[in-house]
């Protein structure tokens, strides 16, 4: 009877989506195409053309049971599943994350964003794994109270930046070298094992799940290409407190107010304790090793210097730098594709609130440097354009900054491979892609921009004086 009534139906109803679906793709697909990783890709408008006509068809039969399989009712009921899936019931301080829990829920709940089926089922299976997540580290931190005071991380090399400037790419050329300790995709995912005699799976959880984010979102193989055992984000961190690394795919202004309002020292005294968890598992499974430094890459972080060197005192810090009309289109086209995938419609006002973010970081960091000078044996700042250009002389001028001994640099100039642009393809950016225009963007910005600009020396392709120079 179920079969009859329910699956048969359901079966030809996708089938005949599908069928639909490549018709109208096939028509249209001069307006659109991906020739491969390395092809490049032009994006005209905001549909579901970039995405597989399966997962069109999927959400087309699921989204009227959505809310059934995805209540999304209650952070109650979220902790409660996490608990349930983990034996483990000690959050942690409740307060540092249940408010953020709550406003994206309500985010949902209010129809501030409108999630497709597969979306709604992505957003409660991606909270119940963050509290999943927070209830294992808990529990390892309480088991281990020596990390606190016997785990230094107070030195890392952190990248900072606007968006989309290549710090990506400087990010895993360093960590090539082995000079430093990385974050990796799977430990970001998963920071800890428990219970501690359980089979390490995260590698393979990890590549089970990229797997099916390149299905669903084949574009992000060329905007944003990430491995299993790539280095991460420490940004994902800051999804165990709700503060900042989702707001880009389900989200609405109820989450938005939240994050404004977070105390940042606090949000990066939480990254720290992160990165002190895993140091500590470096000691247990290797304790005759000497510790690396922490390299430490997140877009946030140009928008929060005083706070970083608040939490990580005897940190260096790399700036990139890049023009913020090609960082925000960019930026923008990233953030609508990958929630084009879980929201329906995606409103192309939110461009406009990805790029509100994105200069809001850049306002704190000009900010900053109105105080003055930054320390020029704790900040290197560096174009772009000069690293896309030569990455490799580039780099060697970060190794030269960093202290990095001149036996250690003429070993690892014999290693050309580290020094590869890691490419994979090329996506075409514009504002009107995104229903707006160079124009509007700069005029609105247009005092920020000006002083930016002016603090860089972007304008006029002369690097402003106390600019470090690679």
């Amino acid at each position: 009877m179920i079969k009859r009534f329910i699956v048969y139906p359901a079966i030809f109803v996708a089938l005949a989506a599908y069928i639909l679906h490549e018709a109208i793709g096939r028509l249209t697909e001069e307006q659109f195409a991906i020739n491969g990783e390395s092809g490049n890709v032009k994006i005209w408008q905001m549909t579901n053309q970039k995405y597989p006509p399966v997962m069109t068809a999927l959400n087309f039969c699921i989204s009227p049971f959505a809310k059934f399989i995805a209540p999304l009712d209650s952070h109650v009921d979220l902790m409660e599943k996490a608990t349930k899936e983990t034996g483990l019931s000690d959050f942690g301080d409740e307060a540092s994350f249940v408010p953020g829990l709550k406003s994206m829920i309500q985010s949902v709940q209010s129809g501030e964003v409108t999630l497709t089926g597969l979306g709604r089922i992505d957003a409660q299976t991606t909270l119940v794994k963050v509290l999943k997540s927070r209830l294992k580290i808990e529990a390892f931190w309480k088991a281990h109270t020596e990390i606190d005071w016997a785990i230094d991380v107070s030195d890392p090399v952190i990248i900072v930046s606007m968006p989309r400037t290549g710090s990506t790419m400087v990010h895993e050329m360093l960590a090539k070298t082995d000079l430093f300790r990385t974050l990796s995709f799977y430990e970001a995912a998963d920071p800890v094992v428990w219970p501690e005699e359980a089979k390490d799976t995260r590698v393979e959880n990890a590549e089970q799940f990229l797997d099916m984010v390149y299905w669903y979102r084949p574009l992000m193989k060329t905007l944003h290409k990430m491995k299993a055992r790539g280095v991460e984000e420490e940004r994902v961190f800051e999804q165990l407190i709700f503060s900042d690394s989702i707001d880009t795919f389900y989200s609405g202004e109820s989450y938005a107010k939240h994050v404004a309002g977070l105390n940042q020292v606090e949000v990066l005294k939480h990254v720290k304790r992160m990165l002190q968890v895993l140091q500590y598992q470096d000691y247990r499974e290797n304790p005759g090793a000497k510790p690396k430094r922490w390299l430490l890459k997140s877009p946030p972080h140009v928008g929060r210097i005083e706070e970083l060197l608040e939490v990580f005192p005897n940190a260096q810090i790399i700036h990139l730098h890049r023009s913020p009309s090609d960082t925000m289109k960019s930026f923008a086209t990233l953030g609508l594709y990958a929630a084009g995938a879980v929201m329906n419609p995606v409103p192309l006002e939110r461009a406009k609130d990805i790029v509100a973010m994105g200069m809001e970081w850049l306002e704190n960091w000009v900010a900053w440097r109105r105080k003055g000078e930054p320390d020029r044996e704790r900040h290197f700042d560096m174009l772009s354009r000069q690293l896309f250009i030569d990455p490799k002389v580039s780099l060697f001028g970060v190794l030269d900054f960093l202290k990095v001994p001149e036996k250690v640099q003429q070993f690892l100039k014999k290693k050309d491979s580290i020094w590869a642009a890691p490419r994979s393809g090329k996506v075409v950016h514009t504002f009107g892609n995104l229903g707006w225009s160079e124009i509007e963007f700069r005029q609105q910005y247009k005092e920020l921009i000006r002083e930016y600009e002016h603090i860089v020396g972007l304008g006029d392709g002369i690097t402003f004086p106390s600019l470090t120079n690679p």
